[in-house]
């Protein structure tokens, strides 16, 4: 899971952007579709990989090693004003530089 999350870390954060938001559900998809790419087959073992919900909470959990690890800040909050075009108290991931 850090090494996906740290695949898309480069992929979406540069030397102009910082930090990059996703809803539970665009950062699922966007996890599914990176370990596909990098060769990772997720299957029943992977708990994490089949709800939003579930996601959330592994990347919680590992929000400290990927920070010591790679450097990659991760926060989670809730999109009170609906942001960005997003629906109100929407679960948001922040991945900061």
């Amino acid at each position: 899971m850090a090494d996906i999350i740290r695949e898309i870390c480069e992929e979406e954060l540069g030397f102009v952007q910082h930090e990059v938001e996703y809803t539970l559900p665009e950062l699922l998809a966007r996890v599914r579709q990176t370990a596909s790419d990098m060769g990772i087959e997720i299957s029943a073992k992977f708990y994490w990989a089949k709800t939003p919900q579930s996601l959330s909470a592994e990347l919680i959990q590992l929000a400290n090693l990927i920070e010591e690890s790679y450097g990659y800040k991760i926060e989670r909050y809730t999109d009170t004003v609906g942001r960005n075009g997003r629906k109100k108290n929407n679960s948001v991931i922040r991945i900061l530089i």
